[in-house]
């Protein structure tokens, strides 16, 4: 195990220490911070991190590395589940199955109790996409895990409390990344918009993922206006996707000539007005019905 000793010591005696250990060739056994005055020391060492640090020790040989893995999982989760807070925290592992890619939310934890999720809908199965199931798989590991035990923990392996996750983690990674201060609640909103917005997932489907109603996601995530431009492009994507009016489904072939070789055209079919730009099936209803 690796020992990192902070100390306070003068600049004076740090560069004497570099110079002795440059001329013997022998260095410490262990690295070595030195800070000029405790000031200095208390400046770079915040009572945050001072208490990190002290819950790092206590764990055993547990790295800084490894308490980044595990608000990684946590926060990654988050974004890309649409979770409440309490929901991901009372997460167990019997109610995750990497597997079949889904986790049952069946409970909420809140000031380090655990109860009903907050509504009837709450109660839910939620998929997984492959990202997170591979994020899920490397956090959770091989070993067999305690099916009563909680998913996400801290560095100790005690249940995450949302409040202390929010001041120790979650506000300094906005600070780092330049973001505005926001609640960790926010992760749930940024998901339903990715999800209908830039995604145009279903809202039904969104509403089965995160157990919230369809009115909320109609009201709050994403406007109902479109652009005639935008109405423009997707009907012009739709047909593109679609056979030819008058033409049978046919399997795809290789290249464009044969897609017209093997285009089948409708026999005894009258074209009326209006049949422009309609599809096949539509075509063969018409067909059926003079028939």
């Amino acid at each position: 195990m690796n020992t990192v000793v902070l100390e306070v010591r003068s600049l004076a005696d740090t560069l004497a220490d570099a110079t002795r250990a440059m001329k013997t060739r022998r260095s410490e056994r262990e690295a070595r911070i030195a800070f000029a005055t405790p000031e200095l020391l208390w400046q770079v060492l915040t009572a945050k991190r001072w208490e990190l640090l002290k819950a790092l020790c206590g764990a055993g040989r547990v790295s800084i590395r490894e308490a980044a893995r595990r608000v990684y999982a946590f926060v990654y989760f988050r974004f890309w589940t649409g979770t409440r807070p309490s929901e991901a925290i009372a997460l167990r592992h019997s109610f995750l199955n990497l597997k079949q890619r889904r986790f049952n939310v069946v409970a909420s934890r809140v000031l380090g109790s655990d109860g009903r999720p907050k509504t009837r809908k709450s109660k839910r199965k939620v998929e997984i996409h492959a990202n997170l199931a591979d994020v899920l798989k490397d956090y959770v590991g091989s070993s067999r895990q305690d099916p009563d035990a909680f998913v996400f923990t801290t560095a100790t392996g005690s249940p995450i409390d949302e409040a202390n996750f929010y001041e120790r983690h979650w506000k300094p990674m906005l600070l780092r990344l330049g973001i505005r201060k926001r609640p960790f609640y926010n992760t749930r909103h940024t998901y339903v918009t990715v999800m209908h917005v830039d995604l145009g997932m279903p809202p039904l489907w969104i509403c089965r993922q995160t157990g919230m109603s369809l009115a909320m996601i109609e009201n709050h995530y994403g406007g109902g206006q479109v652009s005639a431009e935008e109405i423009d492009a997707r009907i012009a994507e739709h047909d593109a996707s679609r056979n030819p009016a008058g033409t049978l489904r046919t399997r795809p072939a290789k290249g464009r000539a044969a897609q017209g070789r093997n285009a089948k055209k409708i026999s005894a079919l009258r074209r009326r007005a209006g049949d422009r730009g309609r599809t096949g099936d539509v075509q063969l209803g018409k067909l059926a019905f003079y028939r």
